[in-house]
């Protein structure tokens, strides 16, 4: 079943701009589709590497590069 962002952020008050990153073992490009049509703010499948998740929560925290090392 898909996750239902939309509903989340209806939801939740704080969360109306909470980004929201789906990672799942689904990587067609229908469901990628199915994903941000859902509302997800970004799309990883599982098979991208740790790095790419960092990456990608960095962007949309808007710290870009500017973070080194890990995020405990």
């Amino acid at each position: 079943m898909l996750f239902r962002s939309r509903r989340l952020r209806a939801e939740a008050r704080y969360a109306k701009g909470l980004p929201v990153i789906m990672c799942t073992v689904r990587s067609s490009a229908s469901d990628e589709s199915k994903g941000y049509s859902s509302g997800v703010t970004a799309y990883l499948s599982k098979s991208g590497s740790p790095e790419l998740l960092l990456a990608k929560i960095r962007e949309l925290l808007g710290e870009g590069d500017s973070v080194s090392g890990p995020v405990e």
